[in-house]
């Protein structure tokens, strides 16, 4: 998963249901009208976890391509060890 698929899934879940959208839109612009600050702490937040989803989702793909080189150099010394 990476960032694009993230926007992607979003996009197309607020253009199907743009209700939820306008409503969300309208309960952050009350909140960051009534509450400034916890608005701002909220807005951190929220950016802190999309920045740890980010990353942990680079991570993951490599993590997998890792696996992969694994398996494939453990498959390689296999074949070679039985062939002799």
């Amino acid at each position: 998963m990476n960032l694009d698929s993230i926007f992607s899934a979003s996009y197309s879940f607020f253009a199907a249901y743009p209700w939820i959208a306008l409503v969300l839109v309208i309960v952050l612009a009350i909140f960051l009208w009534k509450k400034p600050w916890v608005f701002l702490k909220f807005a951190l937040g929220l950016a802190v976890l999309a920045a740890g989803i980010y990353v942990f989702s680079y991570l993951n793909e490599s993590a997998f391509v890792g696996a992969a080189k694994k398996s494939e150099i453990t498959v390689e010394r296999e074949e070679r060890l039985f062939n002799e």
